[in-house]
């Protein structure tokens, strides 16, 4: 996801005060992004919060295409 920004995973989870295990967990979908990762996002890379928000909900959505259907 930042190749382009020739970044370590350790390096960026330093960067955005994160435990690298937590980062990783993050680019593979297993955690979520929060507000406060966004912000901390929004302010390293200069792309706003809002956006890197609406791709975490973009991505649970697609992810749950399908599932828990019928469920309320």
């Amino acid at each position: 996801m930042f190749i382009k920004f020739n970044l370590k995973n350790k390096t960026l989870a330093r960067y955005l005060d994160l435990k690298e295990p937590d980062l990783s967990a993050v680019l593979n979908g297993k955690r979520r992004i929060n507000i406060d990762l966004a912000l901390k996002l929004e302010q390293y890379f200069g792309i706003e919060a809002e956006i890197w928000l609406s791709i975490q909900l973009k991505n649970e959505v697609i992810g749950g295409a399908g599932k828990g259907r019928g469920e309320v």
